[in-house]
């Protein structure tokens, strides 16, 4: 084969491969996500041993936070969660953990080494992840206190954005 043959066919190679790249990465940065109306109910066991009943919390505005500890955003926004965390006791705060190679006792060794002050729930098989619709992390899901998704905030989030999310 000529080498300018060869040539012309790694630069396609490479156009192909860089618009394919560019197509993956704007679909990514461009999702909608789906979830209105109603917030998923769910019951799950914090890593404390604890259990968060999301029906149990209606009445007040619930924060859930999808994240990992893989995620330098996640990691980013814990030290703002947990402020607002020990500022607003009242409106719960619940962590999801989204890892998946992770024991039990590393996510509560790492979650506690990370300052997290908050219940955390280990979502091992993505199913809360699923049913929130969460296609990055981090993500924020406001709930009200009336069980109804108010805000779904993708990326890391601010205290100030949290309070004004939550209208306090």
């Amino acid at each position: 084969m000529k080498s300018s043959t060869l040539k012309m066919m790694k630069d396609w190679a490479f156009a192909i491969t860089v618009a394919f790249g560019v197509m993956v990465t704007f679909n990514m940065c461009n999702q909608t996500p789906s979830l209105t109306g109603e917030a998923p109910s769910f019951t799950r066991t914090t890593l404390d041993g604890d259990v968060f009943d999301l029906q149990k919390n209606i009445g007040t505005p619930v924060v859930l936070n999808f994240w990992a500890t893989w995620c330098g955003p996640c990691r980013r926004e814990i030290p703002a969660l947990a402020k607002f965390h020990e500022e607003h006791p009242e409106i719960p705060l619940i962590g999801i953990s989204l890892d998946t190679n992770l024991s039990e006792s590393t996510l509560r060794s790492k979650s506690r080494q990370l300052g997290i002050t908050y219940p955390v729930i280990y979502d091992q098989s993505n199913q809360l992840g699923r049913e929130y619709t969460v296609s990055s992390l981090p993500t924020t899901v406001i709930i009200d206190a009336e069980g109804q998704v108010s805000s779904f905030w993708q990326g890391s989030i601010s205290e100030r954005s949290l309070i004004r999310l939550l209208d306090l």
